[in-house]
């Protein structure tokens, strides 16, 4: 029931060694941010050709019914991501965050407007193509559509989880795990007629709401 047909063994493997590279990039090597995107840029389009996907068959054009949830879903996060700011702005001191970034990925206000511009627009698009095209779309043809969406939600919050590294508490790396897994079932199912353009706008607008909280923490805006 939950087989892989031999032309889409490779994927699994690749995907994990892909997500270990960049937890050991993370926790290890610890390089400036834009080493670390030109190494996550190589690693993740290395893993899809290496599987012999064709990232052009992804690009199909998208159900309107997907559209309209994926833009609802991504005005509904930008809502909540920035009306929570909002409400913990003058309880939470944040200032620990854009230390942290300054000092362990020479990120500040001076550079962080285009290191913003990459992770809404190239950033999310690599990870979809990453974890949506390759570990569900591509996956999927050749397995159970079940393992499959598992497979790709599971190794999207591990991903995230291990750049992570030691941030958060053993209950909160719980929580976001949870939520990360959940977050990826979402973003599957939007993709599930064959395009990724629904999760990448659910994606972008995910990414839209974290860095302008991060411009505000940076003070530019």
């Amino acid at each position: 029931m939950f087989s892989v047909k031999n032309k889409g063994l490779p994927i699994i493997p690749v995907v994990i060694a892909a997500c270990i590279a960049m937890a050991y990039i993370e926790s290890f090597m610890q390089p400036v941010y834009i080493v670390k995107s030109v190494l996550k840029i190589a690693i993740f389009m290395g893993g899809i050709v290496l599987c012999g996907a064709n990232p052009l068959e992804w690009f199909v054009r998208a159900p309107k019914r997907e559209l309209y949830i994926a833009l609802g879903l991504g005005a509904a996060v930008i809502a909540t991501v920035l009306g929570g700011f909002a409400i913990l702005d003058g309880f939470i001191d944040f200032s620990g965050v854009t230390a942290g970034l300054g000092a362990k990925e020479g990120i500040n206000a001076s550079n962080f407007p285009l290191a913003a511009l990459y992770i809404i627009f190239i950033n999310s698009l690599l990870e979809e193509l990453f974890f949506r095209g390759l570990a569900w779309l591509e996956l999927k043809k050749y397995t159970n559509e079940y393992l499959a969406l598992g497979f790709s939600s599971l190794l999207f919050a591990l991903y995230h989880i291990g750049i992570m590294g030691s941030w958060v508490s053993v209950p909160l790396t719980a929580l976001a795990t949870l939520a990360l897994f959940c977050a990826g079932g979402v973003f599957c199912l939007l993709d599930r007629r064959g395009s990724l353009i629904p999760s990448q706008l659910l994606h972008m607008s995910a990414n839209i709401a974290i860095n302008t909280v991060a411009l505000r923490l940076f003070g530019i805006i």
